[in-house]
């Protein structure tokens, strides 16, 4: 098993080809934005606007804006 992390989704725990090639397809379409929560530049889809980081801080009823 083999560990990827994006902005988008988080970590990966990658174990088939299909999961692998999911990851890729991913990164290939992912632009660099600024978040709209904590305004750091990643690497996103181009619909999603919130990094995976505040929205696992989000998620777990933390304050990203904090």
């Amino acid at each position: 098993m083999t560990i990827y992390y994006d902005n988008n989704f988080g970590e990966y725990e990658i174990e088939s080809q299909e999961d692998i090639d999911f990851y890729f397809h991913n990164q290939k379409h992912s632009v660099m934005k600024k978040c709209s929560i904590c305004g750091r530049k990643v690497k996103l889809l181009p619909n999603y606007d919130k990094c995976d980081s505040c929205c696992s801080i989000l998620e777990h009823g933390g304050d990203p804006y904090a």
